[in-house]
């Protein structure tokens, strides 16, 4: 297999975690934060540049389609792509960490530190979260 954007060396270190394919288009997840792509049922694949930015590690990868997905992280986000992973759109204003900490912040004497994650992306056939 070829996993272009990897030198030789970084092959062995990634551990893959995540998978989601469908029609021949695939996503995986690895560790350290690794996101790679193909559009050929596996016989090559791109590595997706993913933000520093991005709040927590990314957790989960769901493919929707042709260039299509949605990833979550551990922190809650949501995000989805359309373009192959070039730009990611996300999908909730704030992470689920984020919620849970300004609402027990307010009015909560103290230092609180509370943290959520999504633990599935079941659809419905219309595509609505269940």
């Amino acid at each position: 297999r070829s996993f272009s954007n990897l030198d030789a060396e970084e092959e062995v270190t990634y551990r893959f975690t995540i998978s989601s394919f469908k029609d021949g288009e695939g996503w995986v997840l690895g560790k350290p934060t690794l996101l790679l792509h193909t559009k050929d049922s596996g016989k090559t694949w791109e590595r997706i540049p993913l933000s520093p930015k991005l709040p927590g590690e990314p957790s989960s990868i769901y493919a929707l389609g042709p260039n299509k997905a949605e990833m979550t992280t551990s922190s809650g986000a949501v995000y989805v792509t359309e373009n192959s992973g070039r730009n990611w759109k996300a999908q909730v204003k704030e992470t689920i960490d984020a919620t849970l900490n300004r609402v027990s912040s307010s009015g909560v004497s103290g230092a609180s530190y509370f943290t959520g994650s999504i633990i599935n992306q079941v659809r419905d056939d219309l595509g609505a979260y269940l």
